[in-house]
């Protein structure tokens, strides 16, 4: 997997990853009580940070195709980046994720009122090894979480952005099918 130069290129971090994919992983799955145990989770994880972690989840109950294990990987990555990226000076640290779900696909929307993203780092997040930040951070990053945010959303037919707006916070919004 690694190239002559001895790193690793996008394209073979993606076969990398479709190889992970292979195999019946997906199951039906009601969504609700799934999330309300994995949220009860996430809650437990963020709350050493001083961030409070709040969810909406959809009224009605769905029963949807999942890989619950890949679920659970881009939405801890994704409060971890809200952890690692909120704002020291911010009295009341806060993540929201809202959940709603049609018969075939789920919307996430995960924000948060951290430090937000430049707008001229933003077109580049999704890149591999990626990195860019404060050099004060505690964690270490390899610039691979919303890579692989990605492609686990990719893989579930679904789609990924982020919107963000520098010392306000980000937005992340994805959806699965």
């Amino acid at each position: 997997y690694v190239a002559a130069t001895g790193a690793l290129k996008p394209e073979t971090i993606e076969q990398m990853i479709h190889e992970m994919f292979t195999g019946p992983k997906a199951k039906l799955v009601p969504l609700n009580l799934y999330l309300e145990d994995l949220f009860h989770h996430l809650q437990m994880m963020v709350r050493r940070s001083g961030i409070h972690l709040t969810y909406t989840l959809p009224q009605e109950q769905v029963d949807l195709m999942l890989d619950t294990d890949k679920l659970m990987v881009v939405l801890a990555s994704l409060v971890s980046n809200s952890i690692a990226f909120s704002q020291e000076s911010c009295e009341e640290k806060k993540v929201h994720i809202e959940v709603s779900a049609s018969k075939h696909s789920v919307r996430f929307v995960v924000s948060d009122n951290g430090l937000g993203i430049p707008p001229e780092v933003l077109p580049r997040v999704f890149e591999p090894f990626f990195t860019s930040g404060r050099h004060d951070l505690q964690h270490t990053h390899l610039g691979l979480g919303l890579t692989l945010c990605k492609l686990i959303v990719k893989h579930h037919q679904g789609d990924i952005s982020i919107l963000s707006t520098s010392e306000a916070g980000t937005s992340v919004n994805f959806t699965i099918s």
